[in-house]
């Protein structure tokens, strides 16, 4: 049942780099620069906000997103890039349904850019999630729930999913990791660690 359901992930589930739609600078564009997404559901008053952009680790940033963190290593830089209404100051501007969390990825050697909104969950849940470095790459880590626990961990290395491991302590309570061969960034979508935590949990 569990390889039926990510083989049919994987065929029906289509995605790309930076797949949310971003919004085109029609003043003057920047090369290296991170852009608010054109459908975003915010107010007139919190659109203000982010209309501005800031410099950092070598990005013109929209003040839409705040780096929530950041890390190096030999050959990647990465950034970890949430929504402005993600923080305490601006939470009155949070909308019913929250814009992708952005992880973006620089090549050192080569400087080439790619941004992925398929690898993060977005803010609307009890979650909570980081970026940590492995001897071959980095990997995602996040945490689910309050009082019931859904742990996962996505590993990556040369721009691929190696594996993917997730441990409930809730009702149903399991320890399981999937190893892929061919598995891209673009391919993959935490969607497919929701439908697994349903398909375990019965």
């Amino acid at each position: 049942m569990l390889i039926f359901l990510i083989f049919y992930f994987l065929f029906s589930c289509t995605t790309k780099s930076g797949g949310n739609t971003i919004k085109q600078d029609t003043q003057k564009p920047i090369s290296d620069t991170i852009l608010a997404p054109l459908n975003t559901k915010l107010s007139d008053s919190c659109k203000i906000i982010s209309q501005k952009y800031f410099y950092k680790y070598g990005f013109y940033i929209s003040k839409f997103y705040d780096v929530d963190q950041n890390i190096s290593k030999k050959d990647i830089s990465i950034l970890l890039l949430k929504p402005f209404y993600t923080k305490q100051d601006y939470l009155l501007c949070f909308p019913e349904k929250a814009d992708y969390n952005l992880l973006v990825i620089r090549d050192l050697n080569t400087k080439k850019v790619e941004i992925y909104n398929n690898l993060l969950f977005s803010d609307d849940r009890d979650v909570y999630q980081e970026i940590k470095p492995t001897k071959n790459g980095f990997k995602i880590s996040a945490e689910q729930g309050s009082s019931s626990k859904f742990y996962s961990d996505i590993f990556i290395s040369n721009s691929k999913v190696d594996s993917l491991k997730i441990e409930s302590w809730g009702f149903a309570q399991y320890k399981k990791t999937y190893k892929f061969k061919k598995m891209t960034l673009n391919s993959f979508n935490v969607s497919l660690i929701d439908s697994l935590q349903t398909a375990n949990s019965k």
